[in-house]
């Protein structure tokens, strides 16, 4: 009873309480990505948005451990999240600003952990549910080339959610310091990059897996090479680099030009869909809601199809160009210390998540990306194991 009394008073517990709020958080927003009905009580989210605020305000006041830059940090990540989420009905930026910011001094890994728990549980059940008939698993036929498929979503509302969830899976276990071995991870990656282009059709994510893996691998074979500084720079300007190509193919597209057409044909019409929303809405600096149409939860193909699946042109457009700003500056921030403390794979981890980001929409999706929060973490020299 005394050496539990006595580990209760050695426990940290603004880091007990931020990982309880960002696994509530993170559930809440996960299962709202399954085909699970859950019936959540009216204003449940209001919960995160209270609690993230007076967490970080409590934590400020009473905790105070933000240095003078940190604190300026803090405020323009606040500002650029907050206006969007009060401006607009993107509620979701509320709580996800305020967690980054009120990430300060939690242990990176432990988030990672929690991470790794909750999803994998959710994807598990997920998974087997929608194989034993309790909730659906949506399929969808498509055409490879002269070859029928059958895309599954396996208890998520559409099949490059679920390959999405198994890629960001596959992101935060890589990233991690422990506890399984770096060439294990490697090959399981391997096997779901398989798994997910032959059963869901998701190319994206499963290129990016691989992409992952030969990365990695060509880390570990020429060390002393990739870890000169400039290279390191080269390979964390990589989100700011794939922005600006997709923005820059956007605005300068033209349909009579044919290898525009057959880059976004090769894209599945991403150019398009983007200039006809930067046709229709213009760019502000805190986004406005824009209604889109989806085929997520559905089966079949709507007509009425308008969705943006570029995380660029997305945040740019919906969420504002400040936000747009500060996430690119945010993710170059969080290279820049990741280089600092020899954490080389996740930089890598990040440039290959700007590349999913060219096809995807998850960015600055807390269901998704578990990279958001490292900035402000506990400060440590770790070297990767590889």
């Amino acid at each position: 009873m005394d050496k539990l009394k006595e580990r209760l008073k050695q426990a940290d517990w603004w880091e007990i309480t931020y990982l309880i709020i960002y696994g509530g958080v993170f559930t809440f927003e996960f299962l709202n990505t399954t085909m699970f009905e859950v019936k959540w009580p009216p204003k449940f989210a209001y919960i995160f948005l209270a609690s993230t605020a007076l967490y970080v305000m409590a934590k400020i006041i009473w905790h105070n451990t933000y240095t003078k830059k940190e604190m300026i940090w803090a405020g323009i990540i606040l500002f650029a999240f907050l206006m969007p989420a009060l401006l607009t009905e993107y509620r979701f930026l509320w709580y996800t600003g305020f967690l980054i910011v009120g990430a300060k001094d939690i242990d990176f890994d432990k988030i990672l952990k929690v991470y790794l728990v909750i999803g994998i549980t959710i994807m598990v059940a997920a998974f087997g549910a929608s194989q034993m008939g309790w909730i659906e698993n949506l399929q969808y036929e498509a055409l490879r080339g002269e070859n029928l498929i059958i895309r599954n979503s396996f208890g998520s509302v559409y099949p490059t959610d679920f390959a999405a969830h198994i890629f960001y899976l596959v992101i935060a276990s890589v990233c991690i310091s422990e506890p399984i071995k770096t060439g294990s991870k490697l090959f399981i990656t391997s096997l779901l990059a398989v798994f997910v282009l032959n059963w869901c059709g998701a190319r994206t994510s499963s290129i990016c897996m691989m992409a992952l893996v030969i990365a990695i691998i060509v880390y570990q074979s020429l060390k002393k090479i990739i870890e000169k500084e400039k290279i390191l720079y080269i390979l964390n300007a990589f989100p700011f680099t794939l922005a600006g190509m997709f923005l820059g193919l956007v605005h300068f597209f033209d349909y009579e030009k044919e290898w525009m057409v057959k880059i976004d044909s090769f894209l599945s019409n991403r150019l398009i869909i983007s200039k006809v929303a930067i046709n229709s809405y213009e760019y502000k600096l805190f986004g406005q809601y824009i209604r889109e149409s989806g085929l997520g939860r559905l089966e079949g193909i709507r007509q009425d199809y308008f969705f943006l699946d570029n995380s660029y042109i997305r945040i740019a457009l919906l969420y504002g160009v400040i936000l747009f700003l500060v996430v690119m500056m945010l993710f170059w921030k969080q290279g820049l210390r990741a280089i600092q403390e020899k954490r080389i794979i996740l930089i890598i981890a990040i440039a290959i998540i700007a590349m999913h980001s060219f096809m995807e929409h998850h960015l600055i999706e807390i269901a998704y990306n578990p990279l958001l929060c490292f900035l402000f973490t506990k400060k440590d020299v770790i070297v990767d194991k590889g």
